[in-house]
């Protein structure tokens, strides 16, 4: 695979039909999406769609590190063993992954929810709630994803082709259930423009 080198855009307020990706993805990342949406960065390392104080962010062959932002080293990167490396972690509630698929091309993946544990420590002194913990990250990102307390989010780990690449899609929100009915019809038009070697 021909990785692009950094580059970022903040394609902001979206038209309703289809967008594809400009940074994200080689060869781009296609959704379809009505006019509530927007996006506030398109780039080689995310790409993110907003809708109200909700989102859903695409992520390609991310890296795990500890609840205070260590990096895990031997964690392949495939849907099983990232969803097994997930479901040691102690910091985290995670529900039994499912098998399912995703995007117009039916890409099998794993779905699961994850929450932070009752007792997960603050891994950010700046958090807003009674803890954060990091999960991902990823070379470009000046900062691992975390989450909050407050959330429970949806992570789908779908692997692309038959090759070593895989997309994390992440609903970013509090309650991933309520905002399901928004963002699964987006994750069900996704189309990849070429799988990656």
């Amino acid at each position: 695979m021909q990785m692009q080198p950094p580059a970022l855009t903040e394609p902001g307020k979206l038209p309703a039909g289809e967008y594809t990706t400009a940074n994200f993805y080689p060869g781009g990342l296609t959704v379809t999406l009505d006019d509530r949406w927007s996006s506030h960065e398109d780039s080689t390392g995310e790409f993110a769609l907003d809708v109200g104080d909700a989102g859903i962010v695409f992520w390609l062959d991310m890296s795990p590190v500890t609840w205070d932002g260590k990096p895990v080293t031997g964690v392949a990167n495939t849907p099983n063993a990232v969803s097994d490396w997930l479901h040691g972690v102690r910091e985290l509630e995670v529900t039994p992954a499912q098998q399912t698929s995703i995007g117009q091309d039916k890409l099998p993946a794993l779905v699961m929810d994850i929450a932070l544990a009752d007792d997960a420590p603050n891994g950010d002194p700046g958090c807003p709630t009674r803890a954060c913990a990091a999960i991902f990250t990823f070379p470009e990102f000046s900062e691992p994803w975390a989450m909050s307390s407050d959330m429970t989010t949806r992570l789908y780990l779908a692997q692309i082709g038959d090759g070593p690449h895989m997309l994390y899609v992440v609903y970013n929100v509090i309650d991933a259930e309520m905002f399901a009915p928004t963002a699964q019809p987006v994750v069900d038009s996704i189309k990849l423009s070429t799988t990656l070697d």
